[in-house]
């Protein structure tokens, strides 16, 4: 894609919405789109690795912030397609495989970023991996967010619990975010109990 109708894509991305958030009852003028969630992924990378580096865990920055920024370009092309969606699907690697191809239209002409895309894809490094953490991450903060503004629901409390088995894994790779679930968890208990 020639780069003045990749950058003319990429905009788009702040007319895309969370799919999701509309399935967990959120209005369409509050919903998070894309263009917003993928600053905020790129920015906890930014953030975590910057508490890494003081734990001696080194990680490639640049990388990171990088592959979090283009993690879902292809939604320009596809839109957001929910997880609660896929239940629905006959082969549920059609998501995959749509965002393997969209990806790889959007990024024809930029082999380096397509590799960077691909790396995350296959979940091939730890920069990869912690970018898919804190795209769990994002969705926890954005959910915390949407219950302090008084969204209570049985979707959102599948939602939590979904992202909460999605990160599970990267936790152990990356203790730092363990303790930040934790703290998200306490606070999302406050806010229930307290009803606000």
């Amino acid at each position: 894609m020639r780069l003045m109708d990749l950058l003319r894509r990429i905009n788009l991305l702040k007319s895309v919405p969370r799919a999701g958030w509309a399935l967990a009852k959120i209005e369409r003028t509050s919903m998070e789109d894309v263009a917003q969630h993928s600053f905020e992924v790129a920015s906890i990378c930014a953030a975590v690795d910057d508490e890494l580096k003081k734990r001696g865990v080194q990680l490639d920055l640049h990388k990171t912030v990088l592959m979090a920024l283009i993690h879902d370009w292809n939604e320009a092309l596809i839109g957001d397609i929910p997880c609660p969606a896929l239940e629905h699907a006959g082969d549920r690697g059609f998501k995959s495989e749509m965002e393997v191809n969209a990806t790889a239209k959007m990024l024809s002409d930029h082999p380096e970023l397509l590799a960077l895309w691909q790396e995350y894809h296959e979940q091939s490094s730890p920069e990869a991996r912690l970018v898919r953490a804190a795209d769990y991450l994002s969705m926890l903060l954005q959910a915390l967010t949407y219950m302090e503004r008084g969204t209570r629901c049985e979707e959102m409390e599948g939602l939590w619990a979904a992202v909460r088995q999605d990160i599970a894994p990267f936790l152990s790779e990356f203790p730092l975010l363990s303790g930040l679930v934790d703290e998200l968890e306490q606070k999302k208990a406050e806010i229930l109990s307290s009803g606000g």
